[in-house]
């Protein structure tokens, strides 16, 4: 189903639409919280001292030793 401003605004005006769209925020935020505690945990399991750095600063990590993402596209997602 495309998320089109029109849709969404009918979807918030009725009750059923709106949970649906509360579970999809809900799932999405889960999923960006999972990520970054599986890019943490990859860190740590190959001896990177990680514990205190910010999201931010183990997304330039990561980018630096080559995995598939970087400070912009993490931006993207958490917005």
């Amino acid at each position: 189903m495309p998320f089109t401003p029109e849709r969404i605004d009918k979807l918030i005006k009725d009750e059923k639409g709106l949970g649906l769209l509360d579970q999809i925020a809900y799932r999405y935020i889960k999923l960006q919280d999972t990520l970054g505690k599986l890019i943490r945990t990859y860190f740590l399991l190959k001896g990177e001292n990680v514990e205190n750095l910010t999201m931010i600063d183990i997304i330039v990590l990561a980018e630096r030793v080559g995995l598939p993402i970087d400070e912009n596209l993490w931006t993207d997602l958490k917005v």
